[in-house]
């Protein structure tokens, strides 16, 4: 057990991957190539259908980033990889086209 208080909050779930949920890339290549080639195109504004892009998942992450920069003590944050990259990139940059980038 970590000696710290841990929260929980939604924000950090993952993005939300729409009528995609559950697919790999690779299916959705096969299945769904028009939006396979959009999302590649273009990953920050891309939305899955019935899902969020990344502008999405980082308005989300707003009041959490707040509450994480009013902190005077360490931060762990344990999340998925979408939201990581979106946290890591404010933290790093602050600037949406520099966000570390993703490899799959």
């Amino acid at each position: 057990m970590l000696p710290f208080p841990k929260l929980q909050w939604k924000a950090l779930d993952e993005i939300d991957a729409g009528v995609c949920d559950g697919m790999t890339y690779k299916q959705i290549a096969r299945e769904m190539p028009e939006e396979f080639a959009a999302r590649k195109q273009d990953k920050l504004r891309y939305r899955y259908p019935a899902g969020e892009s990344y502008l999405d998942v980082v308005q989300r992450l707003e009041p959490v980033i707040t509450e994480i920069e009013r902190e005077r003590e360490c931060v762990v944050i344990v999340s998925h990889q979408a939201v990581l990259r979106a946290v890591l990139g404010y933290f790093m940059v602050s600037c949406l086209p520099r966000m570390p980038p993703t490899h799959c």
